[in-house]
């Protein structure tokens, strides 16, 4: 919202036709903003992420994931850069990732 009574058009961040799920959104302290969703690939979930640039597009999303994820990425905002954790592996392998991305 801009005026904080109505909602901007929508942007679509993922790619058309994928099946997507979960989106978190990050925003900073300085205005620093972020989405990160979850995409089925082949049979496994994976975790992606765009920034939001000033001019107010979305970058390409980025995949953080190589494994096969839990559900629920979990963004914040921490010392200037983005910080999101996720679950990774299957029943027996089951860890938790944390990754430390530099905020743009």
């Amino acid at each position: 919202t801009r005026d904080g009574r109505t909602f901007t058009p929508r942007v679509r961040v993922s790619p058309a036709g994928h099946s997507v799920a979960h989106p978190q959104i990050a925003i900073g302290p300085a205005g620093e903003r972020a989405v990160f969703w979850e995409e089925i690939i082949g049979g496994r979930n994976r975790v992606f992420l765009s920034h939001r640039y000033d001019e107010g597009g979305f970058g390409p999303p980025e995949p953080l994931s190589e494994l096969i994820s839990g559900t629920y990425a979990m963004p914040v905002f921490a010392g200037g850069a983005l910080v999101v954790a996720w679950t990774e592996g299957g029943a027996e392998d089951s860890h938790i990732v944390v990754r430390r991305i530099s905020a743009r």
